[in-house]
């Protein structure tokens, strides 16, 4: 991200930084209808102090689409530049508004559960962005798992994995870091076998995975086995070596570390 742009994003009132946030979270286009509920359901106030209401929910909107901070699809909504997803997403943790746009978009759009309590979203994108909720929430795997074999049902999940989805683009070091400690290895293993698909992704990924082991050793933790199941998003085998950049030592450091939680669920599917 150039300095010019995350200069003019610093420059944001709270309010516009936490319509950002939301957008970022949500990934989908939504309507000002809904951006103003969601606002209003997580407590988050104009640069007034006040409630957002219709009228003062259109200056920040206009003010963010002038600047194209944000893009309004056409029938659908408003979508947040993708270089400021994380920066606004980062502002949120700061103001301590996370959990409180997350609860608010949990209330408003719940996801409702089979006869065998299974979830089932009301689309691939609904389910995505439940899922990248949990995870960025540091969220344990009793509570991601339910929501990522959600998404692995749709078909879109067959031609990029939702892990792969939330955490490629754009590839963000600092959003991984906020991932349960039990699926990071398994999130970073799904983004180092994706390098094989999208190549200009390779050195961003080689260079977050070689601190990670760096941070995994110096913290001498227990290595745990991989299960050896195939991962879904690519036909090759998670024994495979997916990323020569990376090295052979290094991968198979990473791969020991691994737990078998999202791969099995993967392969299950």
């Amino acid at each position: 991200m150039s300095d010019t742009l995350l200069a003019e994003f610093e420059a944001l009132e709270p309010p516009e930084k936490a319509i950002l946030a939301l957008l970022s979270l949500v990934g989908d286009p939504i309507g000002r209808t809904a951006i103003l509920d969601l606002m209003v359901a997580a407590g988050i106030r104009d640069t007034n102090d006040q409630p957002f209401t219709t009228m003062t929910l259109d200056d920040p909107l206009l003010k963010l689409e002038r600047l194209a901070f944000t893009t309004a699809v056409m029938g659908r909504g408003y979508v947040c530049n993708a270089r400021l997803r994380w920066p606004a997403i980062r502002a949120a943790i700061g103001a301590h508004l996370l959990d409180d746009i997350c609860k608010a978009y949990e209330s408003l759009n719940p996801m409702r559960q089979n006869w065998n309590g299974a979830y089932e979203p009301r689309s691939y994108r609904h389910g995505v962005a439940r899922l990248r909720m949990a995870m960025l929430r540091g969220r344990p795997p009793q509570d991601v798992m339910p929501l990522l074999a959600a998404c692995m049902v749709c078909y879109e999940a067959a031609q990029l994995h939702p892990i792969v989805d939330i955490f490629s683009r754009p590839f963000e070091a600092g959003m991984l870091l906020l991932v349960h400690p039990a699926l990071q290895d398994d999130v970073l293993m799904l983004l180092v076998q994706h390098t094989q698909r999208e190549p200009a992704l390779a050195p961003l990924v080689r260079g977050y995975a070689e601190r990670h082991l760096q941070r995994r050793q110096a913290a001498d933790r227990k290595s745990v086995p991989h299960c050896g199941w195939p991962w879904r998003s690519t036909p090759s085998c998670a024994a495979s070596w997916p990323m020569p950049c990376l090295s052979w030592k290094d991968w198979m450091e990473l791969r020991r570390n691994a737990s078998p939680v999202l791969c099995c669920c993967c392969a299950a599917m």
